[in-house]
């Protein structure tokens, strides 16, 4: 009876994990609705994790990034290769002109790579804190986090003028988040800087395992960096333009299998 027991139990397990894994596949497949991606864009793009910002505007790249990669602590090859894949990819997505310079004073988006023991004073070195936006207790607040990626706005337009990315390489090398925090910290320095446990299937929600960007994440991008989109936009209005947009993004990507249409729109737009 005990051996049957056993056997029921792990049968339930795998059930689970099986249900679990399709809900996400159906997820990322297309089955969140309109509504519920216009809401994940909201809380990720116009909300910040680590600053208050009471007139949210539109938050993005307009000029060249000119990465600069600095590794005072090795990584594998094999990880470097993922990050400038990845950063390819960032651009086809974006449109953004990115490419490595060989020097950071040249650089407007540094990404560094270090140890747990000195990740404060290396994200200190560069990130300014109460200048620029960032907040005057964010070495409290680094304390608590795993990576970090921070960029400053340029107050009289809203637009990003640079971005530090710092991962401690001992530190999330013993966690398995190597990737997740390259995927995560990069993409969220071109103005996606806010996470939501409500975003799956999401690298920006804090409970999801996902170690890449999901189609939703993706579609977040392609929302923000549309030209109709324009950097400096309130909220409210951005918000109205992305309801708009969003259906035409849809349609666009459901030939290659990236998000069905959606159903019609109807988030709640607050003032």
């Amino acid at each position: 009876m005990d051996r049957w027991r056993r056997k029921i139990g792990k049968l339930a397990i795998l059930l689970v994990a099986v249900s679990a894994a399709f809900s996400a596949f159906r997820a990322d497949a297309g089955e969140l609705s309109n509504a519920e991606i216009l809401r994940n864009f909201d809380v990720i793009a116009f909300q910040n994790e680590v600053r208050n910002i009471p007139n949210p505007r539109v938050t993005k790249w307009v000029r060249p990034i000119r990465a600069y990669k600095q590794f005072d602590e090795t990584i594998a090859p094999e990880m470097e290769d993922f990050l400038d894949k990845h950063m390819r990819r960032l651009a086809d997505v974006t449109g953004l002109d990115i490419e490595y310079v060989n020097d950071a004073q040249s650089a407007n988006f540094l990404i560094i790579f270090t140890r747990r023991a000195d990740y404060l004073p290396t994200a200190l070195k560069h990130v300014k804190p109460g200048e620029r936006g960032v907040p005057r207790d964010i070495a409290r607040r680094l304390s608590r986090t795993n990576c970090l990626g921070v960029f400053s706005v340029r107050p009289s337009n809203s637009e990003l003028e640079h971005a530090v990315v710092v991962i401690p390489v001992d530190h999330v090398l013993a966690r398995g988040l190597m990737t997740r925090c390259i995927v995560e910290e990069t993409t969220q320095s071109l103005g996606l800087p806010n996470d939501s446990d409500d975003a799956n299937p999401s690298v920006f929600n804090d409970t999801s395992r996902l170690k890449d960007l999901s189609a939703h994440d993706l579609l977040l991008l392609r929302l923000l960096y549309h030209p109709d989109l324009e950097v400096g936009t309130p909220r409210r209005a951005a918000l109205l333009t992305a309801a708009r947009l969003l259906p035409q993004l849809r349609n666009e990507r459901a030939a290659s299998g990236d998000l069905r249409r959606g159903a019609t729109l109807q988030y709640p737009l607050r003032r």
